[in-house]
């Protein structure tokens, strides 16, 4: 199988690291070469920068020219100090992602704040203010795969149906929330056939800041 979701871990210095989930536009072979693309663009350029909107400016500059007119990709990419806790993201144009805290409440919802990669070069991107991350935070990273998958009367999985399974599996291991939620919604889509990419990151807040 062969698609256009991607997710990655990347180690940075100073005790950082990158958590990224992206999407590209369309499905199959094309999909997934470009989004291949990207990923090479944003390793190389992730290093070069703690700004998360700059490692999103260069990576865009780069993609521009191998993206046709009508293909772009969402991105959502992370820099957690795991040191301090702490938190910034930018987001281009992907699903928005959530941090949910030891409760199960939603805490800072981790909305798009610009455009998708690929539509404009020498476009300036923004990054958030830094998030402070407590002790039993589950940091959600969603693909619109499990957003609009839908059962036979065409009544969409959701957002709050994501939420609320992530909810209620809080205190299971970040994997098996991951392998549970894929099931939660090929259930809920009742023997449709799987018309998107299903891609879900879950990282879980220790007490320990190694």
């Amino acid at each position: 199988a062969i698609g256009g979701d991607y997710f990655d871990f990347i180690s940075l210095e100073h005790n950082r690291i990158g958590i990224a989930i992206g999407d590209v536009c369309g499905h199959g072979i094309s999909s997934a070469l470009l989004m291949s693309a990207l990923r090479a663009y944003l390793r190389a350029f992730a290093p070069r920068s703690k700004d998360p909107g700059e490692i999103f400016s260069l990576t865009n500059n780069a993609l521009v020219a191998d993206l046709a007119q009508d293909h772009y990709a969402t991105l959502i990419f992370c820099s957690l100090d795991r040191g301090s806790r702490t938190l910034t993201y930018a987001s281009a144009g992907h699903t928005p992602g959530f941090i949910l805290d030891a409760g199960g409440s939603v805490k800072p919802t981790l909305d798009s704040i610009d455009i998708p990669l690929g539509f404009l070069p020498d476009h300036t991107f923004g990054c958030s203010e830094s998030i402070v991350l407590e002790p039993g935070d589950i940091l959600a990273l969603l693909t619109d795969g499990i957003i609009d998958a839908e059962r036979p009367d065409q009544t969409p999985f959701g957002t709050e149906r994501a939420l609320d399974f992530i909810r209620d599996h809080r205190q299971e291991s970040a994997e098996d929330i991951v392998m549970g939620l894929h099931q939660a919604v090929r259930s809920f889509s009742d023997g449709l056939p799987q018309v998107d990419d299903i891609t879900a990151v879950i990282c879980k807040v220790s007490s320990n800041p190694d």
